[in-house]
């Protein structure tokens, strides 16, 4: 700074990005399903081989979409028991954490979030090592539906038309997240540099994000579909955003009070390795099992089939994954290579998932 001081990095949000659903309403009109708003219609068994999926050890943009499932059911089962204890409303966040009653609602939530991934995963089509498969292959008709990250979904409703590739995002149940900028050190051209980030910021710069082609003040070629950072730039209504690419989007509404919580997130790292456990390397026992179970004529037993099948390992709940999580960064703090460690690990949930679909099989057969 002008004092001769250090200045830490500053990276200043510009856009904001949201994980929502694909589908392509040509086939769902064929399949005779309504439109999916929520991450629970991913679930529904008739998409049996029609859902696209992202292998959440690749794209971590969609490993986001998954970790937004489990937060939003963590979320319902917090309110639900704020609801019923208001007193724990007054307490700190440490102390909070340590009522029993608190801590089982969490645990519910997190099993409530990963039974319906589970669910979803066994609908799939498939894991692909790139989120922008997804949209891709929704658009061409290989798949129904997928999840993807908003401007990738976006892009392909303007290059094949809305039948093909819809965008949707399942309100109160999605991350909005910030895409940051930053003035590198040693910038050869600082202030030009400044007055780039200022433009970016600007009401003028915030609206290129998603004016549509040819309007005023919009790009020439090609519409970015991309979400303003500033909340003033949005206007009262989607009437105020007429010459928008996306006038009835608005992440500030879309949000409804709920974003990823931080300390949520701690685990993401291990559940990635959790995720690829239960879903893509016991694929196999998980799409039989599931296959026996829907071909069940009692929705009775059909349904207490379903729920034993998503049911967690004993060392798979949130508190155990939160104490892994820990173990693994407290490793890595001391030097040592958490590789192998984490191999083991990942090799042995598998076998305990894959053991649990086998029985849960035979039991529906």
């Amino acid at each position: 700074d002008e004092s001769g001081q250090p200045v830490p990095p500053q990276w200043v949000g510009t856009c904001l990005s949201s994980f929502g659903i694909v589908y392509n309403a040509d086939l769902y009109d064929a399949l005779n399903l309504p439109p999916p708003r929520t991450w629970a219609d991913l679930a529904d068994p008739r998409l049996a081989g029609y859902v696209a999926l992202a292998d959440p050890t690749r794209s971590t943009s969609v490993a986001v979409a998954y970790m937004m499932v489990i937060q939003r059911a963590m979320f319902d089962a917090e309110n639900e028991c704020l609801a019923r204890h208001p007193e724990f409303r007054s307490l700190a966040a440490a102390k909070l954490a340590q009522e029993p009653t608190y801590a089982g609602a969490l645990e519910k939530g997190f099993a409530d979030g990963m039974a319906r991934l589970l669910l979803i995963a066994a609908n799939g089509r498939y894991f692909t090592d790139s989120g922008t498969q997804v949209p891709a292959d929704v658009a061409s008709g290989e798949a129904a539906v997928g999840t993807a990250i908003d401007f990738y979904g976006r892009v392909y409703e303007d290059a094949v038309g809305r039948q093909r590739c819809r965008f949707v995002l399942p309100e109160g149940a999605t991350a909005i997240t910030p895409d940051p900028a930053a003035i590198l050190l040693g910038a050869p051209s600082p202030e030009l540099a400044r007055h780039f980030l200022e433009f970016v910021l600007s009401p003028e710069g915030q609206k290129l994000w998603d004016l549509r082609v040819g309007v005023a003040g919009g790009p020439a070629r090609r519409a970015l579909r991309r979400m303003p950072i500033r909340r003033d730039v949005y206007g009262r209504s989607p009437a105020d955003r007429a010459d928008w690419s996306d006038p009835q989007v608005n992440p500030f509404d879309a949000a409804r009070n709920f974003n990823q919580r931080a300390q949520w997130m701690r685990p993401f790292s291990l559940l990635l390795q959790v995720w690829a456990a239960a879903w893509i390397d016991s694929r196999d026992d998980l799409l039989a099992a599931y296959a026996a179970v829907v071909r069940i004529s009692d929705p009775n037993r059909r349904q207490v089939l379903l729920d034993a099948l998503t049911q967690l390992p004993a060392d798979i709940d949130w508190a155990s994954v939160n104490a892994t999580s820990e173990e693994m960064s407290q490793r890595g703090k001391a030097h040592l290579d958490v590789s192998v460690w984490r191999a083991e690990l990942r090799v042995r949930w598998a076998n305990e998932f894959a053991e649990h679909y086998r029985i849960v099989g035979q039991q529906a057969r």
